[in-house]
């Protein structure tokens, strides 16, 4: 048997996974994202937002694919990088964003923590009994680990960055002296202004939601992308695509995302989960 699969996405057409990427695929942590609906309750206010974490983390692999080729990445950091894009949003619970205020209340922690925990294998999702089920796999940071692919750098770049940060400045000071020393693109392919994650989802929502708000010019953002100075940045020829991004998040987040009846349903599940005993 070959070792990659052609998956057709109704986004992105054929997408190709191999390797390393096939087997986390397949592993329970990503395939439980299949029955998590990427929009929590939206499909009660739009029928057709049936869509799921796996097909938003599949198509957000795909993106970073095509940024890694355009930016001409190395292959330890482009590994880095797909390894991040499809293990992004495996800590998500049940409805996707819609409990992640109650999940963090409760744990201390959203989804990006969560994630970033069963990276580095700081929490399993499956009990020994379900190994009679799913198998006796090795541990997800073992498989990275194997391939080559640090679990920590992975793990870092799905948690959110913290401007604040000195140490996560794009300008690294020594002996008071300041200079680009920062390697800031890496996260910014997956959590940053003009990440894969939300190239992904604004188109994915658009078209499964019917709305005609979600449409972006992957083409030329991807064309005009580059690294300056460690920083992910656009080239003047780019800002078109740049603002029509934008426009379609901010358009999607007015007519989707935050729909009053949306948001209604969202509530009162919340509250719901909120009222039930720990």
């Amino acid at each position: 048997m070959p070792g990659y699969k052609i998956i057709h996405d109704s986004i992105h057409g054929s997408v190709r996974v191999e390797g390393l990427f096939l087997s986390l695929l397949e592993r329970p942590e990503m395939q439980r994202l299949h029955g998590i609906h990427q929009l929590g309750l939206a499909h009660l206010v739009f029928p057709g937002a049936n869509h799921t974490r796996l097909e938003h983390s599949l198509g957000t692999y795909h993106m970073a694919s095509r940024l890694c080729t355009a930016l001409e990445l190395e292959e330890e950091d482009r590994q880095t990088v797909l390894a991040a894009a499809m293990l992004h949003d495996i800590g998500h619970t049940p409805y996707s964003h819609t409990l992640e205020e109650v999940i963090c209340h409760r744990l201390g922690k959203d989804h990006a923590n969560v994630s970033s925990d069963l990276i580095v294998g700081d929490y399993r999702p499956y009990e020994d009994r379900d190994i009679e089920v799913i198998g006796n796999i090795p541990p997800l940071p073992d498989l990275l680990e194997q391939n080559g692919v640090a679990p920590d750098k992975v793990a870092d770049l799905v948690t959110t960055v913290n401007h604040s940060d000195p140490a996560q400045s794009t300008f690294a000071v020594e002996a008071g002296q300041a200079h680009f020393g920062q390697r800031n693109f890496l996260h910014q392919i997956i959590s940053g202004p003009l990440d894969v994650d939300q190239m992904d989802y604004l188109l994915r929502d658009a078209h499964y939601t019917g709305v005609a708000h979600g449409t972006i010019d992957i083409d030329r953002l991807l064309h005009t992308m580059m690294i300056h100075h460690g920083d992910l940045v656009v080239q003047k020829g780019g800002l078109v695509a740049v603002e029509g991004l934008l426009v379609a998040r901010s358009l999607m987040y007015t007519s989707v995302y935050f729909h009053k009846t949306v948001r209604i349903a969202e509530m009162m599940l919340c509250k719901a989960v909120e009222a039930a005993p720990p």
